[in-house]
């Protein structure tokens, strides 16, 4: 019996195409969403199938109408300063207060930011709390505990007093469904950083 497959999400459609191609997964995302007929993307994923017999999954994609990957999924991801790759992304967001620490790779021969680099520090803690977490890793206090009960509840607070930063993610998630964006801070460590209060709390189907 043929095995059933679910259907991919946009992020994955993406990625496998970028994969395959070589190309970067922002540039897979603009070329997959120039071609809505879902006719078309068909065929030429089948015959992608035919030409790499190791591509596992990849045949799920030949069975999709591309209209409905396409429709109403943000593309938006969280990553680290140190590990986001650039050339994936139509616009990087820094939601940092400051960038003074922040990597060359990031800016071009003349000292500027890259144009689909963008600082969004209406995103980022406010100074006060930045400046409580700072002091708690000093006294050896910063934990998981620390981050659920404390800090992720002042942050929560912040972001619902402040109009701009609403306005902001709200734009973000009409704008994700179109462009492949990332959210970016110097935090290694995801699961104690402001990026995944955003990620949980108003960020669209990243639940």
């Amino acid at each position: 019996m043929a095995k059933s497959f679910e259907p991919f999400s946009k992020k994955q459609a993406i990625d496998i195409y970028a994969s395959y191609y070589g190309v970067s997964k922002a540039e897979a995302a603009r070329s997959l969403e120039k071609n809505l007929n879902a006719k078309e993307v068909a065929n030429s994923l089948k015959e992608m199938q035919k030409r790499n017999a190791n591509a596992g999954s990849k045949i799920i994609l030949w069975r999709l109408s591309f209209k409905d990957i396409l429709r109403g999924e943000t593309m938006i991801d969280f990553k680290s300063t140190y590990d986001v790759i650039i050339d994936d992304y139509d616009e990087v967001w820094i939601i940092c207060r400051s960038i003074k620490k922040l990597s060359n790779r990031f800016y071009d021969r003349d000292g500027k930011l890259l144009p689909k680099v963008k600082h969004v520090p209406e995103l980022s803690p406010s100074t006060d709390l930045f400046f409580k977490y700072c002091e708690l890793k000093k006294r050896g206090l910063w934990c998981q505990k620390q981050f659920d009960d404390n800090y992720t509840p002042i942050f929560i607070e912040q972001i619902e007093n402040d109009a701009e930063a609403k306005k902001l993610l709200a734009n973000l998630n009409e704008l994700g469904k179109q462009k492949r964006i990332a959210l970016v801070c110097f935090c290694k460590n995801e699961n104690m950083c402001h990026r995944i209060i955003l990620k949980k709390n108003y960020i669209e189907n990243q639940q």
